[in-house]
């Protein structure tokens, strides 16, 4: 079939589309001149993708909005998908097509580097330059590679981020940045009783101003980490923490945190601070409080942590003979 033969069968569909998509007639004969030019198109040249990028564009700002398709798939037998490709090699790719001419860059090879960004456009035309020719699977590989190398989107902000899925997230940031900050008050209050622990004579004034304010919020970081919140038995007004089970591990530390943290808990003579309430019971001390923060910081369980009868002595040592009062 000739170039005007295939014109002529297409005239009654393209007569259909002007009826419903009424043009003047100066119009018309534009866009027929630019049909004749679309479908003379057979072998395109690179010069020639783009003027046919550029006749689409003058034939869309001639039609009603929105017909370009329409009319070229009634008028001159394009997909919709070929008019959109080519407008973008038109709209995209002019600032470089005097070096993609001069390369001699087929038709198919703009199409699909039409949708690159800039950066991976002129790095294909680099790897044009260099090797002599572009095919797509090289623009393909230019653009995956480009996007591999893209840092990834910002993610949104856990606390903008609504429902269960937000909440688990921030609940996971509260217990993992809680843990390494109480583990790392831990180990300063850890790092004094260590170094006061050899000693024959134990100031305990000082070793208490060195340790109450970060045992006071050590208490306070593990409280918020480890235990629940209910009204108050006796006043349902009043919100409190469920204390950690009688006994355990935890619930020692915690305690023990808690006498630490305020200056009026620790004795004016004869012992360490004494968990038990009392001078005659068992004691867990500052060799105790040692042996947990190692085992802590190690991430092990408080709870198999022996207590050390010489640390125990040591705690011990706080003498009414041997402390020097506060």
């Amino acid at each position: 079939m000739t170039n005007t033969a295939h014109v002529t069968a297409l005239s009654s569909s393209a007569r259909t589309f002007y009826e419903a998509n009424p043009v003047t007639e100066d119009v018309k004969s534009l866009l027929e001149e630019t049909a004749v030019f679309l479908i003379g198109v057979t072998r395109r040249s690179t010069e020639e993708a783009f003027e046919l990028g550029e006749r689409l564009e003058h034939a869309a700002a001639l039609l009603p909005e929105g017909t370009l398709e329409k009319w070229a798939v009634a008028r001159c037998g394009y997909t919709a998908r070929h008019v959109r490709t080519q407008r973008a090699v038109f709209r995209n790719l002019a600032r470089y097509k005097d070096i993609l001419v001069e390369l001699a860059v087929g038709p198919t090879v703009l199409g699909k580097l039409s949708a690159a960004e800039p950066e991976q456009i002129e790095q294909a035309i680099g790897f044009a330059a260099q090797n002599g020719k572009l095919r797509v699977l090289d623009v393909a590989e230019i653009v995956a590679s480009s996007k591999n190398q893209v840092d990834p989107k910002p993610q949104a902000d856990p606390y903008d981020v609504g429902g269960l899925e937000g909440l688990k997230a921030i609940i996971a940031i509260k217990v993992r940045d809680g843990i390494k900050a109480f583990i790392g008050h831990l180990e300063m209050i850890r790092a004094h009783v260590s170094e006061a622990l050899p000693k024959k004579n134990i100031v305990k004034k000082t070793l208490a101003e060195k340790t109450h304010l970060t045992a006071r919020l050590a208490y306070r970081e593990l409280e918020s980490l480890a235990q629940f919140v209910m009204p108050h038995p006796n006043d349902k007004h009043t919100m409190s923490p469920i204390g950690l089970p009688t006994k355990s591990g935890w619930e020692k530390i915690s305690r023990l945190l808690f006498k630490m943290g305020s200056e009026t808990h620790w004795p004016r003579q004869g012992r360490a601070p004494d968990l038990a309430g009392n001078r005659g019971g068992a004691l867990v001390g500052l060799g105790d409080l040692e042996g947990y923060c190692s085992s802590l910081a190690k991430c092990g369980n408080p709870r198999g942590v022996e207590h050390q009868r010489s640390d125990r002595c040591r705690c011990e040592q706080v003498s009414s003979g041997g402390g020097q009062g506060q």
